[in-house]
């Protein structure tokens, strides 16, 4: 079961590195910032659950 769980994962990585060469360079920044922003919401909801 695991060496399919690390299968999914190296295949995840993969479709990922793809699309990352895919996209044009301009929206680069664009898409990691969108990203950031998404990981600060994620965190500060995790935190609001923990802190009440």
């Amino acid at each position: 079961m695991s060496k399919f769980n690390d299968q999914m994962k190296q295949h995840a990585k993969n479709a990922v590195r793809s699309a990352w060469r895919r996209l044009p360079w301009h929206y680069k920044p664009v898409v990691l910032i969108a990203g950031l922003v998404m990981v600060m919401y994620v965190i500060q909801g995790v935190l609001s659950l923990f802190v009440q």
